[in-house]
């Protein structure tokens, strides 16, 4: 089968990034709805960093300015390319595919693309005109796609870990430290052994830049234990998110850490961000390890908190 690409791009001179959004795969292959081939063949704004909102105030009566906080600017976005069609019917259809492209006006949509490193990911909303140019008795149409990134940062694929209240360990040893018995001078006296799990474990950025965890509190799975009371999460930066409440059997908490959506629900539905005390929302650094330790008012055996985050890129 002849590729329609061939018409006006040799295969070894094709793209070798990979693009995904809203159902369209752009450096890919033949498209299964149009039988067309949707090429990316320049990204404005993908790579770099985006602009800055500069915070300054003139020093009065001598040169300069102070100069506040840096934050950068959403991250706009044009893709541009070529769509490779065996017919004029496909060309239409490819024209259409395009035009409703990330057309609800309440969401963001997942654009990825495919490095030599991996998938690196982006959160967007159209940003303009998309723009498609037919040329007049030839099987293909150009494109140009305005997107806008809300959240400056890209990201890489999801990590998660699932953390345990800490459990009794083996109970108490007589034979402790260096003496044995309740000889405290000694440096013996009572150990309580070694906790079976300590609620803690180490997560990992390994990103350029600062990214804000996402949890998820599990009550208990079944109804032997009892509830989750007060739960508290607690990070080795020093950061606290003490929840007020209770979770019975079946219940859940998505806490979302990011500026952008910052938010607690039961269930994934009923508002409960109020009963967070003095909550202290904290990212997770740059190339950090942080620990990340989960108890609560009661012991609730199979309850569990789960970190969920996304290295993220400058």
């Amino acid at each position: 089968m002849t590729r329609a690409v061939a018409e006006w791009l040799p295969a070894d001179q094709l793209p070798a990034e990979r693009w995904r959004l809203d159902g369209i795969e752009f450096n890919g292959g033949v498209d299964t709805d149009t039988g067309c081939e949707f090429y990316v063949t320049n990204a404005t704004g993908w790579k770099g960093a985006p602009a800055v909102r500069a915070s300054r105030q003139n020093v009065m009566g001598a040169h300069g300015a102070y100069a506040g906080p840096q934050w950068r600017e959403g991250r706009p976005i044009t893709l541009e390319g070529r769509v490779a069609c065996p017919t004029e019917e496909a060309r239409e259809l490819a024209e259409r595919k395009l035009a409703a492209l990330c057309d609800n006006p309440s969401g963001t949509y997942t654009l990825v693309c495919t490095e030599a490193l991996g998938d690196v990911r982006a959160e967007v909303v159209l940003n303009g005109e998309t723009l498609v140019n037919i040329a007049r008795g030839r099987l293909h149409l150009d494109f140009s796609l305005a997107l806008y990134a809300p959240d400056p940062r890209k990201y890489l694929a999801e990590q998660s870990q699932p953390i345990s209240l800490p459990t009794p360990g083996t109970g108490l040893n007589w034979q402790a430290g260096a003496g044995a018995g309740l000889d405290w001078s000694t440096g013996g006296g009572l150990d309580w052994g070694v906790p079976e799990t300590s609620g803690a474990e180490v997560v990992v950025n390994s990103g350029t830049a600062e990214t804000w965890p996402r949890y998820r509190l599990d009550g208990p799975s079944n109804g032997i234990d009892p509830p989750l009371v007060m739960p508290v999460i607690s990070l080795s930066t020093g950061q606290q998110l003490p929840y007020s409440g209770t979770l019975l059997q079946g219940e859940f908490l998505l806490i979302d850490t990011h500026p952008l959506r910052r938010s607690v629900l039961l269930n994934g539905t009923t508002r409960r961000r109020s009963l967070l005390s003095n909550p202290q929302w904290a990212p997770l650094l740059p190339g950090s390890t942080t620990t990340v330790a989960f108890t609560a008012a009661s012991y609730s055996p199979s309850s569990r908190l789960t970190v969920s985050w996304s290295p993220a890129l400058a």
